[in-house]
């Protein structure tokens, strides 16, 4: 039984491995295209740190709270240090596993917290099953964004991370290697 399983696993990954090569050798190489991370939902597969969180969200007493929080991944010291890691599903796009890891001080590295299925679109990333607002994505260079806005409130949230690896991590734990 165990052969089984090792067997089903080493042929997902190579499977895995063999769709990404076959849909990155299948773009066009025309240099005067500019691809802002819009047009090819590809460039948002990897390990990303939170740098920066911006917001302005309702509070109970009827008005707002805002805040600019910056992270350093490199360094964690407070609360709310993220980690994220966005990986194609055995479906393929445009279904990625978002996984969230949030740092462990005790233990000095990084835990995984939580795992979402997400539907990236030419523009948006929505979580299954969730009703949270879409969030807008784009990638500049090595930042990803990630915005999400209601307008009805006037609220928004906007996470900016930065590329830590374009390597897929599916553990459990992360060491990130300064």
């Amino acid at each position: 039984m165990r052969n089984k399983q090792f067997f089903f696993r080493l042929v997902t990954i190579t499977m895995v491995v063999t769709l990404g090569m076959l849909f990155s050798a299948c773009g066009d190489d025309d240099k005067d295209d500019v691809d802002n991370g819009k047009d090819s939902t590809s460039e948002i597969i990897g390990t990303w740190g939170l740098v920066r969180q911006d917001l302005k969200v309702p509070n109970e007493q009827g008005g707002t709270n805002q805040a600019n929080i910056v992270y350093d991944y490199l360094n964690p010291s407070k609360e709310g240090e993220l980690v994220i890691s966005l990986t194609p599903t055995d479906r393929g796009a445009p279904y990625y596993t978002l996984r969230q890891y949030n740092y462990d001080f005790t233990e000095e590295h990084w835990v995984l917290f939580s795992t979402k299925d997400a539907f990236i679109g030419a523009r948006s990333l929505s979580f299954i099953d969730s009703f949270d607002i879409p969030y807008e994505w784009s990638i500049n260079s090595e930042t990803l964004i990630l915005n999400s806005e209601d307008l009805t409130t006037d609220s928004f949230v906007k996470y900016t991370f930065r590329r830590i690896s374009r390597e897929v991590k599916t553990t459990n734990t992360l060491n990130i290697i300064k």
